[in-house]
């Protein structure tokens, strides 16, 4: 018996994957199946359990956190709850690859 309270939807497509950590890092991902509430990715690598991610394709970019990670063949199935979707113009997204290819990490403000 299905628990989800949203359903699922296959979708397939390359995605780009960003853990959100300090350094953030980048790796190739792709959908397995998406909802409202949540999607599953096929990494090559595991993802770790709670890590905030951002993924983008096309004009979409999506903020989640990982649920869990498995092995699935030769790949690692990770569930993401979703928490945010943003999607941008083609003009915009422009602009903010632009920007994030010019900016520098800030100092830390911390002492010591």
């Amino acid at each position: 018996m299905e628990k989800r309270r949203e359903s699922r939807y296959p979708a397939q497509g390359p995605v780009r994957v960003t853990l959100l950590r300090d350094p953030p890092e980048q790796l190739q991902g792709r959908l397995s199946n998406l909802s409202r509430a949540g999607l599953r990715l096929l990494t090559e690598q595991p993802l770790p359990e709670g890590a905030p991610l951002q993924i983008e394709f096309d004009d979409l970019t999506l903020l989640g956190e990982v649920c869990y990670c498995r092995p699935a063949g030769c790949m690692y199935a990770a569930g993401v709850k979703l928490e945010h979707c943003f999607a941008l113009s083609d003009d915009l997204l422009r602009l903010v690859r632009q920007l994030g290819a010019e900016t520098t990490p800030l100092p830390d403000p911390r002492p010591g």
